[in-house]
């Protein structure tokens, strides 16, 4: 377990539906191992040492979110997936809820994280990534100063990628060591991602213009971006397939 990082808090996007999973409920309610996603998400974010995390939800479903987040949970979800780092520190947990689109439901964090104690930096992290390992966000924490406002992981890319035109034809490859697979948690200071939410707020609303992660925002006022190593643990579950490897990937924990 990490020691604290008092300084550190993080907003957790829960909000999904999980119409691709097929499984009737939010998709960060869906238990894998026996666990919701959710309460992995979190428990890591513990381990860590984050003190602070706002989740936020269906505006419907705070109730049963707020069970998932209990400590009890939590420590159930650290001792299935991280047995090694041991129990979770109690931390502070709230419930908000989510926008019409992930950074509608960011921006509702910040403002939940705006009447407490001002951390100086903020992870924004997706509960649909629930095994992303504590030493992965520890790192992203830490890596954030006056100088770098903005870290996020990414994973190098390893297949062949071609561009093609609108009938399918192959017009040429792209060179792809400059690539990277973007993950989530990313770590801002409270400033710059206070401003880059402020800067693109008339996207929010509409999910086909909202940005797709926050990195978006701060890149569209000309702010620098750090790209640091991210982890194939952090893999993002999306659909059926997905889940049944995050099943199989916590069965091989024993």
């Amino acid at each position: 377990m990490s020691a604290t990082r008092a300084g550190c808090a993080a907003i957790v996007t829960a909000a999904g539906s999980g119409n691709r999973l097929g499984a009737g409920i939010p998709k960060a309610l869906v238990e894998v191992g026996g666990q919701p996603m959710l309460a992995y998400a979190v428990a890591s974010m513990a381990l860590a040492g984050i003190p602070t995390i706002i989740v936020t939800a269906p505006a419907n479903e705070l109730a049963a979110f707020e069970v998932v987040v209990a400590d009890e949970q939590l420590q159930a979800a650290a001792a299935r997936a991280w047995p090694e780092l041991g129990i979770p520190p109690s931390i502070e947990v709230r419930i908000a809820a989510g926008g019409a689109s992930r950074q509608a439901s960011v921006a509702a964090g910040l403002e939940v994280l705006a009447e407490m104690e001002r951390p100086e930096v903020i992870l924004v992290h997706d509960a649909a990534r629930p095994l992303t390992p504590p030493e992965m966000i520890a790192r992203l924490a830490d890596a954030v100063s006056e100088e770098q406002g903005a870290v996020i992981p990414g994973l190098a890319v390893a297949d062949t990628l071609k561009r093609v035109d609108d009938d399918g034809f192959v017009t040429g490859i792209i060179e792809r060591a400059h690539l990277r697979a973007i993950q989530t948690p990313q770590a801002f200071s409270t400033d710059l991602l206070a401003r880059a939410h402020a800067y693109g707020a008339a996207r929010a609303s509409d999910e086909a213009l909202a940005a797709t992660d926050d990195a978006g925002l701060v890149e569209a006022m000309g702010e620098a971006v750090r790209v640091i190593d991210g982890d194939a643990a952090a893999s993002k579950i999306t659909t059926a397939a997905d889940l049944a490897a995050l099943e199989l990937r916590l069965a091989a924990l024993g």
